[in-house]
């Protein structure tokens, strides 16, 4: 159980947790190739993690792409495990016990824990990000409006990616902001919906809401409540962006009136 020992297996994985995945992944890991030992290669656990964010979420993580050369041992520093948490996969990932041995279920289920933790981490740290950046504390909870600002920010830095300088420049001109992001209004109408979603969901529950703290009447929003948003955004960004994609095949379509396949740029623009 090595991947086990070097996760710990504490912190915020628990084991209603792991035992959800697991029951996730089982189907996938009997169809997968094992050694003599019952084990899987660093291909098929790779394979597997791909598989169970893609199906579950839509996600792609990075260093998990089918695209990656099959015959690659190595985990890149472009992975979002090595770039978070070098020493677990010099400890177990490189390790010549996981070389010859493989992977069991357990630790199949304890990469795809880990990986869930690591996302939850980065929405987190840009989510504080955020909020230093508008002065907002993280212990004091925010209005309707307040959180709808966050929201907005959160987006474009967690589209834009890494560029602090581009992002500072964006956010200072919402025109550059959205000849730079395609869609940003609909995108920003998409965020703003899982306020409303929350709001809706607290004035069908309202008992339940007060006990966590929150009044139903007069709505207010923590920190963790921003964090369940985000986390919620990007878990069903990808349906909602597919269907932004099918609005504009559906437009360009409609402007090929000869049928060529083409569209002239008079009309695109």
């Amino acid at each position: 159980d090595a991947m086990g020992e070097a996760l710990g297996c504490g912190g915020h994985i628990g084991q209603e947790q792991l035992a959800a995945i697991e029951k996730s992944v089982q189907q996938m890991w009997h169809t997968l190739p094992k050694n003599s030992k019952g084990r899987i290669e660093r291909r098929s656990l790779r394979y597997l993690a791909h598989r169970y964010f893609n199906q579950k979420s839509a996600l792609m993580i990075r260093g998990f792409e089918p695209s990656r050369p099959v015959n690659a041992s190595g985990w890149g520093s472009d992975d979002i495990l090595s770039q978070r948490v070098p020493s677990y996969v010099e400890g177990v990932l490189q390790s010549r016990h996981a070389e010859e041995n493989g992977f069991d279920l357990k630790d199949a289920v304890y990469m795809v824990a880990t990986i869930e933790e690591l996302i939850f981490d980065s929405e987190s740290a840009l989510l504080e990000k955020v909020y230093k950046n508008q002065r907002k504390p993280t212990d004091r909870s925010l209005t309707h409006l307040g959180l709808g600002q966050v929201l907005e920010e959160y987006m474009a830095r967690w589209l834009l990616g890494d560029d602090d300088e581009g992002i500072r420049i964006v956010l200072r001109n919402k025109t550059i902001l959205e000849e730079s992001v395609p869609h940003w209004q609909q995108i920003v109408s998409f965020a703003l919906g899982h306020i409303k979603d929350m709001e809706f969901k607290r004035q069908r529950a309202p008992t339940a809401h007060t006990r966590r703290g929150h009044n139903a009447l007069s709505p207010r929003y923590s920190f963790e409540d921003a964090h369940q948003l985000v986390g919620g955004i990007a878990k069903s960004f990808a349906s909602f962006w597919d269907s932004e994609c099918a609005s504009m095949k559906t437009s360009l379509v409609q402007m090929d009136t000869k049928h060529t396949g083409r569209v002239p740029l008079s009309k695109f623009y």
